[in-house]
């Protein structure tokens, strides 16, 4: 249904829980998403999604792990942001989120276009 919109690429996200759920979606649905962007959350059992992931949380996180989020960044290869902020790290580092997310996203975009010009 989404290709017959004219969506070709898919970025899962997900902040808190429902970044540790797309931490366990991604690597099950290989194929489906363009990359993966976790939030202030992964599950400790996740494995790569194969595709390019950002992993963005904050230092002071009581709710979850900080250590657990850049032990995954680490095992797969993802790009790991680590703000100076609790669980809601997003608000409050909000322009250090932005920026780290909207470079994220630019260089996917960036790549895709130069594979589709090739």
């Amino acid at each position: 249904m989404l290709e017959e919109r004219g969506v070709s690429r898919i970025v899962l996200a997900g902040l808190s829980n429902g970044a540790i759920g797309a931490s366990l979606l991604a690597p099950r649905m290989r194929g489906m998403f363009d990359s993966v962007v976790l939030i202030s959350g992964v599950a400790g059992e996740a494995k790569s999604a194969g595709v390019p992931t950002l992993v963005i949380h904050g230092t002071k996180d009581t709710m979850t792990s900080a250590n657990l989020a850049r032990g995954y960044a680490t095992k797969v290869g993802a790009r790991y942001v680590a703000l100076d902020a609790g669980h809601f790290a997003m608000l409050v580092r909000a322009e250090e989120h932005d920026r780290a997310l909207h470079g994220f996203v630019a260089a996917r975009l960036g790549a895709a276009q130069k594979r589709a010009s090739l």
